[in-house]
């Protein structure tokens, strides 16, 4: 899956389509680009938007992830990858479960409820050392533009802190104590 194939919704409303479909802000969505011709349309979660109004509403999660490596740490000056061995240095590996139930997850954040990114293990039951491999290597494919570890969830990020047991990392919602409603009808 390229770079461009997954998308979120900019800003803090979630988006309604008159067939009650809703696109809800820091969740990713696939995005597939219908050309024909000199039009340009796309495709998000089974609604269409002009390219213009695409424009203004969503942004590559790649993009997004990029700027999010910069701030904790996971880039170099010019993009480029970190050496594995500083790599293994800031990993903050967690493990779940014990003997061959056992899932070490990888952790990246400055503070785990402002930005954190998790490396999912492939199979329970690897060792650390494993799971830092192939988290080097799932993050060498994610900074070339290949989003499959991202849409198979073995990469995932969040704001909601690390989970207690074993389990997917979760965005928080805005804080909203007057119950403003964030809707936009499209």
């Amino acid at each position: 899956m390229r770079k461009e194939n997954l998308v979120i919704l900019k800003g803090k409303s979630t988006l309604i389509s008159q067939c009650g479909t809703r696109i809800e802000t820091n969740t990713q969505y696939r995005c597939i680009e219908i050309s024909e011709g000199k039009v340009r349309q796309f495709l998000v979660y089974g609604i269409v938007f002009d390219e213009n109004s695409f424009n203004e509403l969503f942004v590559d999660l790649h993009n997004v992830v990029m700027d999010e490596f910069k701030t904790i740490g996971l880039l170099g000056t010019n993009n480029e990858p970190i050496s594995k061995s500083l790599f293994k240095n800031q990993a903050s590996v967690h493990q779940y479960g014990r003997g061959k139930s056992m899932f070490n997850v990888i952790y990246f954040y400055i503070h785990p409820k402002e930005c954190i990114y998790g490396f999912y293990p492939q199979f329970s039951g690897d060792s650390k050392a494993k799971c830092l491999e192939n988290a080097y290597q799932m993050y060498i494919n994610l900074l070339n533009g290949e989003m499959e570890d991202f849409d198979c969830k073995d990469i995932q990020r969040g704001n909601s802190g690390i989970p207690i047991g074993y389990g997917d990392l979760r965005m928080s919602s805005e804080y909203n104590p007057t119950n403003e409603n964030l809707s936009l009808f499209i």
